[in-house]
């Protein structure tokens, strides 16, 4: 089967038009994105998903911005250097702290945000292209974290994901509402 370029822009388009219509975030009668968790678990938000279920453990990451100061880096070299020294330290600690993220004596929840800078390089890397087709971005952007999310194989190994586990999502749903 052969689909030209623009088919599959149309399809973003119409696609991102039906994921607003079916998941989206409004604040002050303003459109400002989408919900996710609503497209990929038919749930509003984080609580809902902890609730629905309850066996599993979630953990978030963040990226962050700061403004530029004057003597930052310097001290963030310091405080790497620290960090390197205590890693094995800050760990025990994040065991103590955080037991819910313990696993057979491992901590597996994120004490960096590289997971979230990983994800940020799999997103650009799927778009692939300029950003000269602005109608479509939207969907591309969506299309593309629903394809990092549902994942059945990762790092060149077998790895279901819990969304691949546990979704409700369907192209069939959104493109039917």
């Amino acid at each position: 089967m052969q689909v030209d370029e623009d088919t599959c822009k149309n399809y973003a388009i119409k696609f991102q038009d039906k994921v607003k219509k079916y998941a989206k975030i409004s604040v002050l009668e303003k459109d400002v994105g989408i919900n996710l968790l609503k497209v990929m678990f038919d749930v509003k938000n984080v609580k809902e998903l902890k609730r629905k279920y309850p066996h599993k453990k979630f953990d978030s990451v963040s990226d962050e911005t700061y403004p530029a100061i004057k003597g930052a880096k310097k001290k963030f070299e310091e405080i790497n250097r620290w960090r390197k020294l205590r890693g094995e330290e800050l760990l025990k600690l994040l065991r103590k702290k955080y037991p819910n993220f313990v696993v057979d004596g491992n901590f597996i929840g994120a004490a960096a945000t590289n997971a979230m800078e990983g994800g940020n390089w799999r997103l650009k890397y799927e778009l692939r292209t300029s950003y000269s087709n602005q109608d479509a971005i939207t969907g591309r952007v969506i299309l593309a974290c629903l394809l990092d999310s549902i994942y059945t194989f990762r790092n060149g190994v077998p790895d279901e994901s819990f969304a691949h586990k546990h979704t409700s999502f369907s192209f069939g749903k959104i493109m039917g509402c």
